[in-house]
């Protein structure tokens, strides 16, 4: 596996919405895939998993879920942006922060797709 693999919920308009974005701000670091269709369980994830949280597969292998899965996401584009992901798990306050966010949004996803352009 040469690319990080985002696993993210393909039957939800606001999640399909922010992985054509994420896909485009990776500049093709990272492969977006809808749960529905993955081989999930070829990357070692139960399909229920993913219906509760985005994953993320990095090349190494690890496994990644939620908030720190968007955030590792975020990081395979390189730059400044590795920080995210290393604040994530120093901190356990702003690992704390980010749980409860992305929490917030996985629940309100479908009033929040009327909000995002």
């Amino acid at each position: 596996m040469n690319r990080a693999i985002f696993v993210y919920d393909g039957a939800c308009a606001f999640c399909i919405r922010w992985a054509i974005r994420w896909q485009r701000w990776t500049r093709g670091r990272v492969d977006f895939v809808p749960y529905q269709t993955a081989d999930v369980l070829a990357l070692g994830v139960e399909a229920a998993e993913c219906a509760r949280e985005a994953k993320l597969r990095l090349p190494t292998g690890e496994l990644l879920g939620g908030a720190e899965a968007v955030l590792g996401m975020v990081a395979c584009r390189g730059g400044v942006h590795v920080h995210w992901i290393r604040v994530y798990r120093r901190y356990r306050i702003a690992a704390r922060i980010a749980d409860r966010v992305y929490r917030f949004v996985a629940a309100q996803r479908r009033l929040l797709y009327r909000w995002t352009p």
